[in-house]
């Protein structure tokens, strides 16, 4: 059954999960941008409260639980209080060099360092998500790496109910097509390339926060 955009996943195959990369057969690397500016929330909305923590901490504790092997997360020159909060978690920080001007180039910092880091093969997989999505589970993040498929160079996409959300898994052979993207391509040019499967997810279909609005009502939730 093809979707709205007319594309036509393939059908699941599960794939032995393990925790280790060594089980699995493939490095896993996330790429967590958050150099955004908050211009709608009106003040930099990752060091807003989340339960006991600020949001950018609840976020990272949710990467951090799941078996992805690395997190890498990008923010932008001038956010020294993020980056100084940042740097107390496990990840991988990047400062870009100058302020991103849309996500795909804070992507495009994050790959550079893991490419440079890690020498990813081309059965590794990395995984990408704005840093603003608080209720994305640990057990999405493993569903998608257990029906990642080594060599078939496809990607695999979250799908909650009949709508498709982040994260999204792309084989680490696409990497350096982020730096060819057009002006008016995003990343999602990427999967429109690529053939591609979903996996189905019973949490709640994770949203991204960006108005006063928003942030009340979920966390009212919370």
């Amino acid at each position: 059954m093809k979707d709205k955009l007319g594309l036509e996943p393939r059908r699941l195959r599960a794939a032995p999960l393990g925790s280790r990369s060594r089980e699995r057969g493939f490095r896993s690397f996330a790429v967590l941008p958050a150099a955004g500016r908050s211009r709608r929330m009106g003040q930099p909305k990752l060091l807003l409260p989340w339960g006991k923590q600020t949001l950018v901490e609840h976020i990272l504790q949710q990467w951090l639980a799941s078996s992805v092997d690395a997190v890498v997360v990008v923010v932008a020159p001038d956010q020294t209080e993020l980056a100084q909060r940042l740097s107390l978690w496990p990840i991988h920080l990047i400062q870009a060099p100058q302020v991103p001007q849309e996500m795909k180039h804070s992507v495009l910092w994050g790959l550079k360092y893991l490419q440079k880091r890690f020498s990813p093969g081309p059965h590794d997989a990395w995984l990408l998500s704005p840093c603003d999505i608080p209720n994305i589970r640990p057990q999405v993040i493993d569903r998608l790496m257990h029906y990642y498929r080594p060599g078939l160079g496809e990607a695999v996409l979250p799908l909650f109910g009949t709508r498709r959300g982040h994260p999204i898994l792309l084989p680490w052979q696409v990497a350096e097509e982020v730096g060819h993207l057009g002006p008016q391509e995003g990343i999602n040019r990427l999967v429109h390339r690529l053939p591609w499967c979903v996996v189905p997810q019973p949490e709640p279909f994770p949203q991204d926060l960006d108005t006063p609005e928003q942030y009340r009502r979920m966390q009212a939730r919370f």
